[in-house]
């Protein structure tokens, strides 16, 4: 499968869920029977700035 990826980070206070919440889930590799668009992603500290943040998928 190819993916374009094209994102931006953006800080915690930055980001605002508007809708849908209730059916997001945790991806650890393969969820059987659940797939989808990824269109956010949580990064958790420790990564290289050390603090939490969001990648937004933009295309």
């Amino acid at each position: 499968m190819k993916m374009r990826l094209w994102s931006v980070v953006v800080k915690p206070e930055a980001f605002r869920l508007v809708a849908g919440e209730a059916a997001l889930t945790d991806y650890s590799g393969r969820n059987p029977g659940r797939c989808g668009v990824r269109p956010f992603e949580r990064i958790d500290a420790p990564n290289m700035t050390n603090e939490t943040c969001y990648n937004i998928n933009v295309a």
